[in-house]
């Protein structure tokens, strides 16, 4: 019987799923496998086949993007708990980010003066080298002397 070969893995292969030198190739039922020379092979898990998970067997592309899918949280989907195990859509993680942003920036506007509307200081605010009212209206220099237009 001739083994057709369906994809050979080079000498520096990008995956680290196969061995160097490892060929992959199709068995009659369907599923591929990886032949290294010798009778040692590596179970390709597909997109239909219930096989378990283990360290001696790897996943279709299509059946790893179905693994990832079915984890993926939706933006609407409040009731699935975050873990190491599940991914956040996009829209959701912008959705978390933005809430995160917004809860940092009431913080920050609730301990910093605003520079850009009124705003009050609750303590006294001690300035070392004086202060400059509007456009040279008033000030005082750092030795405490005043200068005021009226």
């Amino acid at each position: 019987m001739v083994e057709i070969k369906s994809k050979a893995i080079p000498a520096q292969p990008r995956s680290k799923n196969y061995p160097t030198g490892s060929v992959i190739v199709k068995s009659s039922g369907g599923a591929s496998t990886s032949n290294q020379g010798g009778d040692s092979t590596i179970p390709i898990i597909t997109s239909v086949d219930s096989s378990a998970f283990s360290e001696n067997n790897v996943l279709s592309s299509l059946r790893t993007l179905l693994e990832i899918r079915k984890r993926i949280i939706a933006k609407t989907d409040n009731e699935t708990v975050l873990s190491d195990d599940n991914t956040l859509s996009s829209l959701r993680t912008m959705e978390e980010l933005n809430g995160a942003i917004e809860e940092a920036l009431k913080t920050i506007e609730a301990t910093y003066l605003n520079k850009t509307k009124a705003d009050t200081a609750s303590e006294v605010i001690t300035f070392l080298k004086g202060l400059l009212v509007g456009d040279n209206i008033a000030s005082i220099n750092e030795d405490g002397d005043a200068e005021v237009r009226n």
